[in-house]
């Protein structure tokens, strides 16, 4: 028995009788990495990828409806060994008359799409009641459901964008309760994120209402410098994003992350919403942005031509006019954590085995 499943176990038999601690931010990254899995965009409703140009680098799982348009073609592209679908939409599959959606790995599945659409067995293509086409012909990868009709393929394993939400959202409002450990200010032109002594998981509260465009609390940026030792992960709590955009007035600005991709895999991004309906938060606006971004109650957008590099969990997405990039979120478990992680997983052992010895 795994170490997931005892942990499942010790919440699912023993939870009368287990004391869990209070969730740390160590086990919160660890559960955002494992609800988006190898998924460079993930949302519980609708994602509209409208003049995107070329490609999206990872994979997608749409929850809503998918709609697509603008380009004569898209590369969906799937950079990992995992066995879930390249492309799943719950929903509705939408292309654009004169587009074309080219998996270029693994398979794509369409449950929504049951009884709509044409199927070509011949040429690998389906054909969206909108006239544009998804490709699966260059898509054979090893995997059996490559080549076969997107709308009989099998989902992910143990996917329901329900419970997703209710986790992410979790998840996101215990990252936002945590103390914040790391301080934000601007020096030199610099908007700085430093994490002082600390090291694990560094949480830093940025507060939307102090941004303006390129200024933060009146004193303008231009830069934004995080410097993310090794074994360390930055979350940013961003509050108050309710029709904001970060960052930037149409110049965008230079993200400075040593360590290039390093850097980026360990820096999550959690707006901030507690309230019953979705916010409205756009990213970059002029310049490229980094970070994965966990947002079950945002309707998430990207301005301009600003590309996002991470992996993205919304409840909605709009993204215009870039490339989505993948980068995988690279979840650090603080010493603490796994100490919890083992308490919970031994009760589970031994509640397993109370039970046996009962039966």
């Amino acid at each position: 028995m795994n170490l997931k499943t005892l942990f499942a176990v010790a919440i699912g038999c023993s939870l009368s009788v287990i004391h869990v601690p209070a969730q740390t931010a160590g086990l919160d990254v660890v559960q955002f990495s494992q609800l988006i899995r190898d998924y460079n965009l993930g949302t519980f409703g609708d994602a509209n990828l409208t003049m995107i140009q070329n490609d999206t680098e990872g994979p997608l799982a749409v929850g809503g409806n998918l709609n697509i348009g603008g380009v004569p073609l898209v590369n969906l592209q799937h950079f990992s060994a995992s066995s879930d679908p390249t492309l799943y939409v719950k929903g509705t599959l939408s292309v654009a008359s004169g587009s074309t959606a080219n998996l270029n790995d693994g398979y794509a599945s369409l449950p929504g799409m049951a009884n709509a659409g044409n199927w070509d067995g011949i040429q690998k293509r389906y054909t969206t009641p909108a006239g544009g086409i998804l490709s699966t012909a260059n898509a054979a990868g090893g995997n059996v459901n490559s080549t076969l009709d997107p709308r009989t393929n099998p989902a992910p394993v143990s996917w329901n964008f329900a419970t997703m939400k209710s986790s992410a959202v979790s998840i996101s409002n215990n990252l936002a309760g945590l103390p914040a450990n790391g301080a934000i200010a601007v020096n030199g032109q610099n908007l700085t994120f430093n994490a002082g002594t600390n090291t694990g998981v560094v949480i830093f509260n940025l507060n939307a209402n102090l941004l303006n465009g390129n200024l933060y609390n009146n004193q303008t940026f231009s830069n934004i410098s995080m410097n993310i030792p090794v074994n360390t992960e930055f979350v940013v709590n961003v509050l108050n994003a309710g029709g904001k955009t970060l960052f930037g007035t149409g110049n965008g600005v230079n993200f400075n992350l040593p360590g290039g991709a390093a850097g980026v895999s360990q820096l999550l991004w959690n707006i901030v919403n507690a309230g019953p309906s979705d916010i409205t938060t756009t990213l970059g606006n002029g310049g490229q942005f980094y970070g994965s971004v966990l947002a079950p109650m945002v309707t998430l957008a990207n301005a301009a031509t600003s590309p996002l590099n991470g992996q993205i969990l919304a409840d909605s997405v709009t993204y215009t006019n870039a490339e989505l990039h993948y980068t995988k979120f690279v979840a650090i478990p603080e010493p603490a954590d796994w100490t919890v992680v083992m308490g919970v997983a031994l009760l589970g052992m031994l509640a397993v085995r109370r039970h046996k010895r009962a039966v």
